[in-house]
């Protein structure tokens, strides 16, 4: 790029962008499709395991639910996986470095959302699997519709679960490979006036994350850490409620579980306020510390909505007590809120932290120039003189020759 203008010279030399153009960009719409696509099944498949149903002899006029099936895991993880596919796809065919970014984010989180689903299912297939074995015995304790289509969707679920959690991870690797590896002291060029013959003249570092912390969505970040502040106290208080219910077998079943609402309500509670202070603020040690939360909320969110599908499954089954049910699906809803605003909240702090190239520093293209902005003095006289051949040393020294 030429300029007549003997005041600005333009040099451009990006590490970072090169990392950019390297990104594998069919290998991410590839990833995204097959994402896409075990998302819709796992959404699917989890829709169709809600209606089976089975009979206990002891009560057999009385027809119950799959305990499993009301934790609705597909659903909710086919769900992320169906989001992380589409921002794998758009982020392939941009090559923009804040959507591979997002989907580096999506895609760690998309590792725990597939253990999530391959280890709930690890637990109910050997119960099936006990179940097709014992399917022509008279004392069986209980008769399923069909057990050989319950084990094959559930074995179908497991092994989404692998897979997609497999697929997250390569897609993390190409992520990081861009916004991780790529050097974040990368040489860059600006444009620079030259006011003076100094040659010490230079462009102030982490000015390109100073640009992205001006565009951050301050008032989004107030209202989603207010927004996770009242959820995190309710959250805690629900849980304080639900504790007080003295069911000894459930709380012998969920001892390794107690107070996930309280803590987890306290982690929203942080995340929140950390939030309305980087809003308010725009400070970028405070966006990273929110970032950081954020990530961590959303690992909170989904053990408060495995925790309260348990204990709704187990209510409704057993102890039929609407009160501890009702609060049970409210926590639910909370889990779920909460973890839709956390992975927003990190998409936000990861379009300061990971696309705001950090201090890059010019480069220039004159003879005896080194990466600390230093501009031969020479040079500097000759771009006041003749700026058409000083914005092209390299040229007029081979035309000499």
């Amino acid at each position: 790029m030429e300029s007549q203008n003997p005041q600005q010279t333009i040099s451009y030399n990006t590490p970072v962008r090169q990392k950019i153009k390297e990104f594998k960009g069919y290998g991410a719409i590839f990833l995204g499709s097959f994402l896409l696509k075990l998302g819709l099944g796992a959404i699917i498949i989890g829709g169709m395991t809600y209606h089976y149903t089975y009979k206990s002899y002891e009560y057999p006029e009385k027809m119950y639910l799959n305990v499993n099936s009301r934790f609705f895991v597909g659903v909710w993880t086919g769900v992320f996986f169906v989001l992380t596919g589409i921002i794998g796809i758009v982020a392939g065919i941009s090559k923009s470095q804040c959507m591979i970014a997002t989907l580096l984010v999506l895609s760690v989180s998309g590792i725990f959302f597939a253990i999530a689903l391959l280890s709930t299912y690890a637990v109910t297939l050997p119960f099936v699997m006990e179940g097709l074995r014992n399917e022509d015995q008279e004392n069986q304790r209980a008769e399923l519709i069909n057990w050989e289509l319950w084990a094959g969707l559930d074995g179908a679920l497991f092994t989404i679960g692998v897979v997609s959690g497999f697929l997250c991870i390569v897609s993390s690797i190409l992520g990081c490979a861009v916004v991780c590896c790529g050097r974040r002291n990368a040489n860059t060029g600006h444009y620079l006036e030259m006011e003076s013959q100094n040659p010490q003249q230079t462009v102030p570092d982490n000015a390109p994350v100073r640009e992205k912390i001006d565009e951050f969505k301050g008032r989004s970040a107030i209202s989603f850490g207010l927004l996770l502040i009242i959820l995190g106290i309710g959250a805690a208080i629900i849980d304080g409620m639900i504790f007080k219910f003295d069911f000894q077998q459930y709380l012998s079943l969920s001892t390794p579980f107690w107070f996930t609402g309280v803590c987890g309500g306290a982690v929203f509670v942080l995340t929140g306020i950390i939030g309305i202070v980087a809003g308010t603020s725009k400070t970028q040690c405070m966006i990273a510390t929110h970032l950081v939360l954020s990530v961590l909320g959303i690992f909170f969110a989904i053990s408060l909505i495995i925790y309260y599908s348990f204990m709704v499954s187990y209510v409704g089954w057993s102890l039929e007590s609407v009160t501890l049910l009702d609060l049970s699906v409210i926590s639910i809803a909370i889990g779920v809120i909460c973890g839709i605003l956390c992975i927003v909240s990190s998409i936000f702090g990861c379009a300061v932290v990971c696309c705001g190239r950090r201090n890059e520093i010019p480069s220039w293209n004159y003879p005896g120039a080194d990466n600390s902005g230093h501009i031969p003095y020479r040079y500097g006289q000759e771009m006041q003189q003749n700026p058409i051949h000083a914005q092209h040393p390299q040229k007029e020294e081979q035309l000499r020759f």
